[in-house]
């Protein structure tokens, strides 16, 4: 039917269509084709004998190479129609891969003359840095090939994930050796589908491309935290204590306001005095509040700004002791920052979800009783300072009312003695003023 077809192939196309779909319910796949077209033409060179000429194979080979064009995509089609997304999608890759690794050199330069292209400074963390050009390094063009080596080996794997999550995870424990980080994992992934795309050319299809995205994310998914384990696994406990906490506040930080307001609400709900303190009080819904929004932001930054100064804590303790000086003129006393702590680990906790693991919640805690050791004896020191002042009038006070955005309240008129009396009495009943308070894991339970 093809030879008689032969002038109009577009017509047979339905027919090696519904063939290919035949073909596919026995399992046949597209890598059977080129040992079916080679005995095709075995078959006929020995049947025509003499008739066989150079002109005959040719024209013999093109009619073959039609019908496996149309053919081999149905097939391939059919096949994948049966299978499930999981098998597809290493089914996508594991050919997809076929075709990258017939030149893994040349594949695995361009990888990563891409990562340094994306990011520069990750050139400084291999030993083939001031080889040059960079692109004929022999350095470079081993180490290449090595990883290319080792993503094929991923890739052969990917049906034997009990296999494969081990390698992964030793893997990234050894690149912990190399002072390699969890964010330079997006750098590397844009660089290997970029590698990807360029290597397969029209074959890089939208699904070819959704399916090295999720072999890609589960990659990641192993290898991220096993990285990231090792990572702290080396650090000092302040240096693990730092990364723990500016890792959770990037994460935090992305809804300042939701988190400020979560925050005060929460002060609200353990001292309820406490709301007298701001000049927000008397505006309903308090969640609505536009001027607890402001200041909710504020405050936010303001903790934002101290976890960045975690690296420098030098600079750090000064803004500290000038922050908690400042909050003297609100009549804030020492007694408040148990509950300031509490309300703001709580927030943490709600924030962060599953995120808010044991060490990150210890962390925390860690931080904010040193925030806490730096800026009660400014606060009392300030406290005194200002009621000696205002016993004699004479005397100058050393605390200037200046910088107010980054206070507790946003006001001069916040606060008044009784008010704080309130509060104080309020706090000596719920816990000792020497107590720190963090929320309990699990439970709305206080413990110091």
């Amino acid at each position: 039917e093809v030879v008689a077809g032969i002038n109009t192939i577009e017509k047979l196309t339905p027919m090696l269509v519904e063939l290919a779909v035949k073909h596919a319910e026995f399992n046949v796949v597209s890598e059977h084709f080129p040992v079916v077209g080679q005995a095709l033409l075995a078959t006929l060179q020995r049947g025509l004998g003499y008739g066989w000429t150079p002109d005959v194979e040719a024209a013999w080979t093109a009619v073959w190479n039609k019908i496996v064009a149309v053919m081999e995509p149905a097939l391939r089609k059919a096949y994948q129609d049966k299978l499930s997304d999981a098998d597809k999608t290493r089914m996508l890759v594991e050919e997809s891969w076929g075709e990258v690794e017939r030149d893994l050199e040349t594949h695995g330069v361009a990888f990563f003359l891409k990562i340094f292209e994306i990011a520069p400074a990750a050139l400084q963390l291999f030993s083939f840095k001031d080889e040059a050009p960079l692109s004929e390094s022999a350095g470079l063009k081993l180490h290449a090939s090595l990883v290319m080596n080792t993503v094929g080996k991923a890739v052969d794997n990917l049906d034997d994930m009990e296999s494969l999550v081990p390698a992964l995870v030793e893997l990234a424990e050894r690149h912990s050796d190399f002072s390699v980080l969890p964010e330079h994992f997006p750098v590397v992934g844009e660089a290997l589908l970029w590698t990807l795309e360029k290597g397969l050319g029209f074959k890089w299809t939208p699904e070819v491309k959704v399916a090295w995205e999720s072999v890609w994310g589960t990659i990641v998914s192993v290898m991220e935290p096993a990285l990231r384990e090792a990572n702290l696994a080396r650090m000092s406990d302040a240096d693990k204590t730092r990364l723990l906490v500016e890792e959770s506040w990037g994460v935090v930080e992305q809804d300042l306001e939701a988190t400020g307001v979560a925050f005060f609400l929460k002060i609200f709900e353990i001292a309820p005095a406490a709301l007298q303190l701001f000049s927000f009080k008397d505006q309903t819904p308090l969640a609505e509040s536009a001027g607890l929004k402001l200041h909710g932001t504020i405050v936010m930054q303001t903790v934002g700004k101290a976890v960045a100064g975690l690296k420098d804590l030098a600079s750090l303790v000064p803004v500290l002791k000038g922050l908690a000086e400042r909050h003297a003129d609100f009549a804030v006393l020492p007694e408040h920052f148990p509950i300031v702590g509490h309300a703001l680990l709580t927030t943490l906790g709600s924030a962060l979800g599953d995120k808010w693991t044991p060490e990150v919640e210890a962390a925390w805690v860690s931080t904010w009783a040193c925030v806490a050791a730096v800026m009660e004896p400014a606060l009392v020191a300030a406290s005194q300072a200002k009621a000696a002042s205002e016993a004699n009038p004479g005397i100058e006070a050393n605390h200037a009312n200046t910088d107010k955005d980054d206070r507790m309240s946003p006001t001069d008129s916040a606060s008044s003695l009784p008010e704080s009396a309130i509060l104080r009495e309020h706090v000596e009943e719920s816990m000792a003023p020497s107590e720190f308070v963090a929320p309990a894991r699990g439970g709305g339970e206080l413990y110091s």
